[in-house]
């Protein structure tokens, strides 16, 4: 719960969020590189529908982790979940579904609005 309160607040206070979404989404991805956070891409974008799978790169949280069979970045699954609630006004819900904790080389992440 303090990780989506801590991305809602990121996007409230670092973003801004009356642009496009792909303006939004190229900022977000600016910051994150920037701070040395990860290198956030988007694999898929469905606007109708709100579903998005993006992936985090060099991720600060688990990033050269040895491989343990579950993933680990629970943290993350928030905080987006806070910066996409914080643009859209829509609740949502993002688990990761690879991690370098699985033995990928990213974490990637489903993100869709709460039904």
């Amino acid at each position: 719960m303090q990780a989506k309160k801590a991305g809602y607040e990121f996007a409230l206070n670092v973003l801004d969020l009356t642009q496009p979404l792909n303006n939004f989404i190229a900022e977000f991805q600016k910051i994150l590189a920037e701070e040395k956070v990860g290198i956030l891409r988007v694999e898929r974008l469905d606007e109708k529908t709100g579903s998005v799978v993006l992936t985090v790169e060099e991720d600060l949280d688990c990033s050269g982790l040895p491989p343990i069979g579950e993933t680990v970045c629970n943290y993350d699954e928030g905080f987006i979940a806070g910066v996409f609630e914080a643009y859209t006004k829509q609740k949502y819900i993002v688990k990761e579904i690879d991690c370098w904790a699985t033995g990928s080389r990213v974490c990637r992440f489903n993100a869709d609005i709460k039904k």
